[in-house]
Formats: C-alpha cells, sequence, structure tokens
C-alpha cells in the first residue's frame, strides 16, 4: 500500500515550474527488488496536471532527443537508478523527469491547476518538508545593436 501525501488544488498561470522540496529517506527499496530491479519510482514525487474543470490531463511529452513520451508528471528521477538507500539525512530536492535537454517544467497544454503528490511505494520512510512549486518567468530585454537576454524572476507558490 502507497503512503502518500497530497496537496490541494493549486491554481497556476502559463509558464515553466520548478518543484522544490526537502526529503528525508531510509530503507528505501523497491517491493519488486527480488526481482533486481532499480528502485525507479518507489519514491513517488508526481506533478498532476487539471484543466479548469479539475479533471486530470496526462502529463506525457514527446522527447524528439530520447525519441519517446515522457512523463513529464514524475519528479522522482534523482532517485529512479539507485539499488536501495539506507539513509540520506536531509536532501534538498529539486524535482526532474529526465536528464537535459529534457523541457522540464513545462505545463501541458490547459493545465490550469496541478496538485503535488509525493509517496512512497516501496519500503522505507520517507520523510518531506518544505515542498514549493516555484514559477520561472522570463523577461526578454532588446537593446540596439545586442541580441536578446533573460532574466530569469521566481515567486514562490507554497502550500
Amino acid at each position: 500500500m502507497e503512503k502518500a501525501f497530497f496537496s490541494d488544488y493549486i491554481k497556476i498561470i502559463p509558464g515553466n515550474y520548478t518543484l522544490s522540496l526537502y526529503l528525508n529517506l531510509k530503507d528505501i527499496k523497491n517491493p519488486k527488488s527480488r526481482l533486481g530491479t532499480k528502485i525507479y519510482d518507489a519514491v513517488d514525487i508526481r506533478v498532476l496536471y487539471y484543466d479548469r474543470n479539475k479533471l486530470q490531463i496526462a502529463g506525457d511529452q514527446y522527447s524528439s532527443y530520447y525519441n519517446q513520451r515522457i512523463n513529464s508528471g514524475f519528479k522522482g528521477y534523482s532517485f529512479a537508478n539507485f539499488d536501495k538507500i539506507d539513509s540520506t539525512g536531509w536532501l534538498h530536492i529539486i524535482g526532474q523527469s529526465q536528464l537535459f535537454p529534457f523541457p522540464d517544467g513545462d505545463l501541458p497544454d490547459g493545465t490550469k491547476f496541478v496538485r503535488i503528490f509525493v509517496g512512497l511505494k516501496g519500503t522505507g520512510s520517507l520523510w518531506a518538508d518544505d515542498i514549493s512549486y516555484i514559477i520561472i518567468t522570463k523577461t526578454l530585454h532588446l537593446k540596439k545593436d545586442c541580441y536578446g537576454f533573460m532574466i530569469p524572476h521566481l515567486q514562490k507558490l507554497s502550500f
């Protein structure tokens, strides 16, 4: 049985977002470890996307670099390739779906709300704290005889 935390619905505006949280993990194993698998999604961190009627939207995005569809809502990629995790202490985690050049943080079309999900499918213990979903907006400044450049501005949305 999966143990989990679910946020309320968070109203969002179009943009690119980063999920940030602190985790403390102890004795984490994939329940299928007897089959020789890695942790994969035993540490289950997700952003779930919803339309204006709060109906869930699929988070799959096609990556031409990887030539496959990637679930952009899954943010536990940082742990996916471990065999097991004995103990970590508190870690600051930036949720990742895939390695660069995947456009992590992009929202599926029509997204008006998100919910944050932090769970444990595997065995062990997980503690989470200071979970935030941060929008990164970019402003383009143009000057005569210069190329444009972008300056990121952060806004913290916490629950």
